[in-house]
């Protein structure tokens, strides 16, 4: 991939409760440009989404700082209910492994 070239890419991970976490990823200039999350969860508040997908957003390819941004996703005042964060940042790693 060039540096200036946008890649889509999907990711998904089966938690154990049976839910499904899918990520669609934009990637270019070695990072994540943008960042959907979808599945069969629910969220509280319910727009709570936007601020998870904003804290993976411009992110450096590899991510090398996991723990620091699971800690950034944990102090968001957003709930998830069916999956943890652990279980996103999987469907996330899926996603860009191949570049």
């Amino acid at each position: 991939m060039s540096k200036s070239e946008i890649v889509s890419r999907r990711g998904s991970v089966k938690v154990e409760e049976g839910k499904l976490v899918k990520v669609d990823v934009k990637i270019g200039n070695e990072m994540i440009e943008e960042l959907k999350v979808h599945g069969d969860f629910f969220l509280e508040p319910a727009n709570g989404i936007k601020q998870i997908e904003d804290q993976f957003e411009e992110l450096e390819l590899p991510i090398e700082n996991k723990n620091e941004l699971l800690n950034d996703l944990e102090e968001l005042n957003v709930r998830t209910i069916g999956f943890e964060f652990e279980d996103l940042f999987k469907a996330v790693e899926e996603a860009v492994k191949n570049d």
